[in-house]
């Protein structure tokens, strides 16, 4: 092969370049998500005492993909790669009826997925991810009060964790996990 041989363009090769929405969902899973959630709501201002990650329980179809305490205050944040995914929220039987806890909530999105002040819904707060997994906040979450109902929910949630404690269950404090049940 010469020295001064070109390489051949392919025709084939259009892809079109990804937005960078696209690009930032592509570069992070859902499970990449729900980490950095975990993680910014350990770290100041929040430095959330308690912190799980999509935590499933019995008594409650509810399953958080991050829900976080810290004295009497409850924070939550539902990670949503794709529009599809956040959509799908308003027809969820939890979404319609407010039954997430959660005193503060945001979504948490790849940066620029979400359009505010059109789609983002009351009481929620908005969270964006950029290329390098830096997280900012884009609308902040206002405060509210929980219905008995949502503390129910909760209180199911903690006694679970509790629960799972008592009983021997690993606890992976990076993941903010139960692991399997260990004799």
């Amino acid at each position: 092969m010469a020295s001064g041989s070109s390489k051949k363009k392919s025709k084939g090769n259009t892809k079109k370049p990804l937005s960078k929405t696209a690009e930032i969902a592509a570069k992070f899973s859902h499970d990449d998500l729900v980490s950095a959630g975990v993680v910014w709501l350990r770290r100041p201002p929040w430095r959330c005492t308690l912190v799980f990650a999509e935590m499933q329980t019995k008594g409650t179809r509810i399953v958080p993909d991050v829900l976080a305490f810290k004295r009497s205050r409850s924070f939550l944040i539902e990670a949503k790669r794709t529009r599809s995914d956040f959509l799908g929220d308003k027809k969820k039987r939890s979404y319609i009826k407010n039954r997430i806890p959660g005193r503060l909530r945001w979504y948490l999105t790849p940066a620029g997925l979400i359009v505010p002040d059109k789609e983002l819904p009351e009481g929620w707060g908005l969270l964006e991810i950029d290329t390098a997994g830096k997280i900012r906040s884009v609308v902040k979450a206002p405060a509210r009060q929980l219905t008995p109902e949502q503390r129910d929910i909760e209180t199911i949630m903690l006694v679970s964790a509790v629960r799972r404690h008592e009983v021997g269950r690993t606890w992976d404090h990076d993941r903010a996990k139960f692991g399997r049940y260990t004799k």
